[in-house]
């Protein structure tokens, strides 16, 4: 080949990859319009596939990015398209001074709801005490559903965390959260210590009731803890 042919050929090289990356797509059925996919670091729901380009509406701001089809042939593709099941999984904590028997009949309400709800796969629910961390014991909730689709398990988590809330109150369980004691002496730290939530009158509180402190604050994180995660 010649020079010109050269450039020629180096002109069409990525367009007609891009091309075939396209066929690939359509012969391999990794994704089609409409499938929500991540790829790259992008998440979205793929728009079109163009002859050389696939348009992809990014889910976090809604805008689109084109990525070129050839790039599907080589990297790793998952589709989120069909997808039925759906796996849930909190640690929810709560205070050292819940005692052995509120936690079982924490756990078996719990129990008693999620096997009541048809879409749960019972024989994929596991609740159970499965730690003591620094501050709280830890209760964790583990199972599976069968949704309509992935647009169903975004609110669904949300839905059921509420009813946990109401089983929690029913049976006069707190969440816990950490809490520190602080104990100051003529400005200076005497004491610094970690406490488990609910919060203890100050009055009542062992590494501050009583002492030479001339100066004993106490500060809680604002918050409740609690960890879940959903594949």
């Amino acid at each position: 080949l010649g020079v010109g042919g050269i450039a020629v050929a180096l002109a069409v090289k990525e367009p007609l990859s891009n091309f075939v990356g396209r066929l690939y797509i359509y012969a391999t059925g990794i994704f089609g319009e409409g499938h929500f996919i991540p790829f790259e670091g992008w998440s979205g729901t793929v728009k079109r596939i163009g002859y050389f380009r696939t348009y992809l509406e990014v889910f976090a701001d809604m805008t689109t990015v084109s990525i070129p089809n050839t790039k599907f042939m080589t990297g790793e593709v998952k589709n989120y398209y069909g997808r039925r099941q759906f796996i849930y999984k909190w640690d929810l904590d709560i205070p050292y001074d819940t005692d052995r028997q509120q936690i079982q009949k924490l756990i078996e309400e719990l129990k008693t709801f999620l096997f009541a709800r048809p879409e749960v796969v019972r024989e994929s629910c596991w609740i159970y005490l499965d730690r003591l961390d620094s501050y709280s014991k830890v209760v964790r909730v583990w199972f599976k559903v069968t949704l309509p689709d992935w647009s169903a398990s975004l609110n669904y988590g949300n839905d059921i965390l509420y009813e946990i809330q109401g089983i929690f109150a029913r049976q006069g369980v707190d969440f816990a959260f950490p809490t520190q004691v602080v104990s100051l002496e003529d400005g200076r730290l005497v004491k610094n210590t970690a406490a488990s939530s609910p919060l203890m009158p100050y009055d009542s509180c062992p590494e501050t009731a009583g002492g030479s402190a001339t100066s004993k604050t106490r500060q809680a994180d604002n918050g409740d803890k609690r960890k879940h995660s959903s594949r």
